[in-house]
């Protein structure tokens, strides 16, 4: 997995939460990636960040964004729905 170095500092935290569902989630589910990625930014952990570039997390809030977007890729691989938010999830093939 990624760590918080691999991302460029001056990145907004919303394109560094769709780069890390990019890296966790199956192809198939891709599509889903910008709807997840509005999601995931506004889930209790990611939200704080709002309008803040990756570089200016310390280390624990990187963590945390890093682990919220993990937690909501192994919902929806396991179950298709995000027990986070209680939407059910499905792609368009």
């Amino acid at each position: 997995m990624s760590t918080q170095r691999d991302f460029d500092a001056q990145s907004p935290i919303r394109d560094v939460v769709a780069a890390l569902l990019a890296l966790v989630l199956p192809a198939p589910v891709h599509e889903l990636i910008p709807r997840l990625t509005d999601m995931v930014s506004a889930c209790k952990g990611v939200v704080e960040h709002r309008g803040k570039l990756w570089g200016e997390l310390s280390e624990g809030e990187g963590n945390i964004v890093a682990t919220r977007v993990g937690v909501i890729a192994h919902e929806i691989i396991r179950t298709g729905r995000s027990e986070e938010t209680g939407e059910r999830l499905h792609s368009r093939a």
